[in-house]
Formats: structure tokens, C-alpha cells, sequence
């Protein structure tokens, strides 16, 4: 269950920054800053973590 709410929360961060930052409209290095970069390193936090664990 703490899989999908990340994953929905994910999902959520990128629908929400791609809306405030309108990368379509030239603002593609907030989007990515904003949007993609926390996500990545989120995800990449639980990758790090989880390989700990076994």
C-alpha cells in the first residue's frame, strides 16, 4: 500500500508542477527542476534504500 501512495503521489507531483509551470509554454527547466528532479531523486532514494534492506 506505501508503494502505490507513492507512486499516486508521483504521478500527482508531475500532473500538479507541469499545470504551475507550463512547460509547454517554455518553462521546461522549472518543470524539470520542479517536477521531474524530486521525483527522480525520491525514487532513487527508495532504490538506494530497499537494496539496504536485503
Amino acid at each position: 500500500m506505501t508503494i502505490r501512495f507513492a507512486i499516486v503521489l508521483s504521478v500527482a507531483d508531475v500532473i500538479i508542477s507541469a499545470l504551475w509551470t507550463k512547460p509547454w509554454q517554455g518553462q521546461i527547466l522549472m518543470f524539470i527542476v520542479f517536477g521531474i528532479l524530486p521525483v527522480a531523486l525520491g525514487w532513487s532514494l527508495v532504490w538506494i534504500l530497499s537494496a539496504r534492506k536485503k
